[in-house]
């Protein structure tokens, strides 16, 4: 009888101590706040990052259409061919 006493008695303490490990571990709203304020940071950098190397490449096939515009023409129009090809199927 004394074993099933202590193995309650510990039981019982183990979810009071679960509960206080789980008190300290949860966010407040002021830490909620500042963690979804960085995260928009992150995300409004990663667009603005990404809008970068778009306009960059924009530029560079710009700038190759321009000085090549046979080649530029001549690799549309096989594009397509495939396309109509693949598609027709």
């Amino acid at each position: 009888m004394s074993i099933f006493s202590s193995t309650s008695s510990n039981t019982k303490g183990d979810d009071t101590n679960n509960r206080n490990n789980y008190n300290n571990d949860t966010i407040d709203g002021e830490e909620l706040r500042d963690l979804a304020q960085k995260a928009g940071r992150q995300v409004k950098n990663f667009i603005h990052d990404k809008s970068e190397q778009a306009a960059e490449l924009k530029d560079k096939a710009k700038d190759k259409i321009t000085t090549h515009p046979f080649e530029a023409i001549g690799i549309a129009a096989l594009g397509g061919l495939i396309l109509g090809f693949l598609l027709k199927r």
